[in-house]
């Protein structure tokens, strides 16, 4: 028999990267940006 694997899903990015792509989209400066990453 052959045995058929089903295709891994892609990982999902972490909190903070979605955290920090979200914040350079609203084209916050690295300032803030630093400041709700350390809060988090």
């Amino acid at each position: 028999m052959n045995s058929i694997t089903p295709p891994t899903p892609q990982a999902s990015p972490k909190l903070l990267n979605r955290l920090r792509d979200w914040l350079r989209l609203k084209h916050y400066s690295i300032r803030p940006e630093t400041q709700y990453i350390q809060q988090v």
